[in-house]
Formats: C-alpha cells, structure tokens, sequence
C-alpha cells in the first residue's frame, strides 16, 4: 500500500456536514465510476445518529440504523435514475429482516443495504443475471472477513475463498467514516477517483489532513499516521482534546 503521511496540513477540500451532502458527495462519486467503468461498487455511509444515549449510539440496533441509512440510499438512487434515465423505478426487497439487510432492484442498478455473509449468493446472481452494464452497489455491508483476533463469516477453506473474490471486485467508490483511535476524532474520506483522505478533527469545523493511501488503511497505519503528524503529543494531551480537559494549575 503507498501511501504519504508526515507533518498535517489543512485539508481543503469537501468535508460532509450531514446526510444530505454525505449523500450527494456520495451520489457524484458513483456516477464518477460509473462512467469509467466501475460497475460493481462499494460505498461506506456515515450515518446520522437517532435515538442515542449516553451509554449507545445505537441502543436500538442495526434496524434503528436502518432508519437513519434509508432516506440516503434513496436520496442516492433517486439521483441515479434520473442520472442514468432508465424507465421504471427501484423495486425494494427484504433480504433479511433481523439483519435489516435490503435490496433496492431495477433494470439497470441493484443496490443492497447492510449486506452479510448470507448476502453473497444473492450479491453473486445480481452480478451476473443481468449483463455487464448492470451496476450493483453495497452500501455499509456488516460482514467480517477475519483476522488475528476474529473468525471470519465466511467460514473457511473454499466456500471463504470464493466469497471473498466476489466482494473484492468491489471498488470502493465512497467512504465517509469517522473513528476514535489514540484520544483522535478520525476521518476516512474517500471519493472516486480520489485515494484515502484521513483526517483528524478536534471540533468538525478544521480537519488536518494525517495521511493519504490508495487502499483504506488498517488501524496500525493510521496509528503510524498520528504517531508522525503529532510526533511531541502525548496519549494524555490527547485525551485533553477529547474530553476538554484542563489545567487547574
């Protein structure tokens, strides 16, 4: 993976204050690929919080993401048909109802909403069933292909290898992502044809730009990342900036 990072420097370009602009953001980037070809894609919705507690940004589960996930997907689609001008509209589908996991179909575009590993048979035919100008988008999928410390959802040997095929000839095409890592609010913003744009926030107003990769980064890079943008910071001032700690003295 190449990838630069070092001293950070202000980063200028379009951060999303919302769904709305996370959508169109989104919606520009697909149509992007779309033109050069990528028509098997990957995208990555932050989505907004409702409901949260203290204690749970989601104590309702993967459905009350659902709630917040599916007015963007169909802000997204509704962009895309008048886009790509095909007649008909989308038709949804319940794929799994526990899982929250939902297809959007039409002639020329199948969307699926929190995919799994119980996905894959149907992601495989909406890849093939209908020629090769179809374009078949994932949006957020839940799976989990494994690790160190994990098993992956696709179990293993064989049966592993060829659902892991499938889904890596997904193009990550758009991500908008945010995580806590070493007292650090991070951002994961990417927009094809763009690489990775890693970002670090105190407020969501300026963002330093800490790293720029062709591949989305593991969490040891990104760890690497802020290591060599904030080389004198500590842990401790960095959970300053978290929680707004101060100095009584």
């Amino acid at each position: 993976m190449r990838s630069s990072f070092g001293a950070p420097a202000e980063y200028t370009g379009n951060v999303p204050d919302g769904p709305e602009t996370t959508s169109r953001q989104a919606l520009e980037a697909i149509k992007r690929g779309i033109a050069d070809g990528q028509m098997f894609q990957r995208i990555e919705l932050m989505l907004p919080l409702i409901g949260a507690t203290d204690l749970d940004d989601w104590p309702g589960g993967i459905r009350q993401q659902f709630k917040a996930a599916s007015p963007m997907c169909e802000s997204i689609l509704k962009g895309l048909r008048a886009h790509l001008r095909f007649a008909g509209g989308f038709s949804p589908k319940i794929l799994d109802e526990g899982d929250a996991t939902v297809a959007w179909e039409s002639e020329m575009v199948t969307a699926i909403l929190f995919p799994t590993a119980e996905s894959i048979d149907y992601i495989s035919k909406a890849t093939t069933a209908k020629g090769d100008d179809h374009v078949v988008i994932l949006i957020n999928p839940q799976w989990n292909k494994g690790g160190s410390n994990f098993i992956s959802d696709f179990g293993w040997g064989a049966s592993k290898a060829k659902a892991e095929k499938l889904i890596d000839s997904f193009e990550y095409i758009y991500s908008f992502e945010q995580r806590k890592q070493g007292g650090a609010n991070i951002k994961f913003l990417k927009a094809y044809p763009e690489k990775w744009n890693i970002l670090a926030t105190e407020d969501d107003q300026r963002f330093e730009v800490i790293g720029i990769t062709d591949k989305r980064p593991e969490y040891k890079e990104v760890e690497q990342m802020l290591k060599a943008s904030y080389p004198d910071e500590n842990i401790f001032s960095r959970f300053q900036k978290e929680f707004g700690l101060t100095n009584d003295k």
